[in-house]
């Protein structure tokens, strides 16, 4: 009778030591299974709202122009079921599988941002949006005028009649202004093809808001390589623009044409660029990002009287929340 109840006892000791060390390992599996589903869930949210904040540069082709600063980088987005707003685009999914989507998007034309608009260090959805020293609404050429031009410039804005023709082309030329053009909206449709060797995007806009009454065709190929934390996105593209969207940005009209400025009728034209983004993860919401981007501009637009360079060159360096 003493035996049985010893090895009751004893059953009883190991019953209760095998729950101590069931109790933890359910516990323990509980706990990773609530973290896997929390990460799933902020993966799969419908929202997504980050801040870089560094310092960047954006070079301005327009004439007698700074830089464009880059301090504060925004990247906000929201997915629906069919309706969605990513940076700027604000567009409704009719299909979407798992490699093809179709989208019908608008946004604001980006051919704006060189033009003086928002002056500050502050750039909304990643889009430069400052521009030129001057504002103004006409605009004079920029390099050397004809002797006649000069003289009637001098006459206008009281320059010395001792300048030499050098001096006063200088002159000249510091009083370059910026034709003003206001903001156009576009709308089209968007292609979006993901596989194993990479992403192609491609858009077909057109100006719904008759500002410029042109479109464009705008393409990219991106692919991503990621080595542990880091992120690596280089990418390739092109922007085909009409005559009409051209012309209305870099043209210039025969009532904003005066000594120095001479009419001009931009044409069609194709920009090329180059990018490579890099982000270093250090936390699930903290991390190191960087963007170096070089975008050559068509012949249409480097022969514009009022821009004197044949590309735009972009950098950005910062620290980067994921909220």
């Amino acid at each position: 009778m003493l035996i049985i109840k010893s090895y009751s006892i004893l059953f009883y000791i190991l019953s209760f030591c095998s729950v101590l060390m069931v109790v933890p390992l359910v516990s323990a599996a509980e706990d990773e299974l609530e973290i896997q589903q929390a990460i799933a869930a902020y993966e799969e949210r419908s929202w997504k709202f980050g801040i870089s904040a560094g310092y960047g540069a954006r070079t301005n082709p327009l004439a007698n122009s700074s830089d464009i600063p880059l301090y504060l980088i925004f990247n906000m987005a929201w997915f629906g079921d069919w309706v969605f707003f990513d940076n700027g685009d604000l567009g409704l999914n009719f299909y979407e599988g798992d490699q093809f989507s179709f989208n019908v998007m608008t946004h604001l034309n980006n051919e704006r941002s060189v033009f003086e608009w928002f002056n500050k260090g502050v750039r909304v959805f990643g889009v430069p949006t400052a521009g030129s020293t001057f504002n103004s609404e006409t605009g004079l050429q920029n390099g050397a005028a004809g002797s006649a031009d000069n003289e009637a410039f001098s006459s206008v804005h009281n320059l010395p009649e001792e300048l030499s023709l050098q001096e006063q082309d200088i002159a000249t030329n510091k009083a370059i202004a910026i034709p003003n053009r206001k903001v156009a909206v576009d709308a089209g449709l968007e292609i979006l093809y993901t596989a194993n060797w990479g992403e192609v995007q491609m858009q077909f806009l057109s100006d719904i808001s008759f500002r410029h009454k042109g479109f464009e065709i705008w393409g990219s190929y991106t692919y991503p390589w990621q080595y542990g934390n880091l992120l690596l996105m280089p990418s390739v593209g092109f922007v085909w623009k009409s005559s009409h969207l051209l012309n209305y940005y870099y043209g210039v009209r025969y009532d904003e044409a005066q000594p120095g400025l001479p009419v001009y009728q931009a044409s069609s034209g194709t920009n090329a660029f180059v990018r490579l983004s890099a982000v270093y993860n250090l936390t699930n919401h903290w991390g190191i990002v960087g963007v170096v981007e070089y975008e050559s501009l068509s012949a249409s637009i480097q022969h514009s009287p009022f821009v004197d360079k044949k590309s735009i060159q972009t950098y950005f360096i910062g620290l980067t929340y994921q909220f």
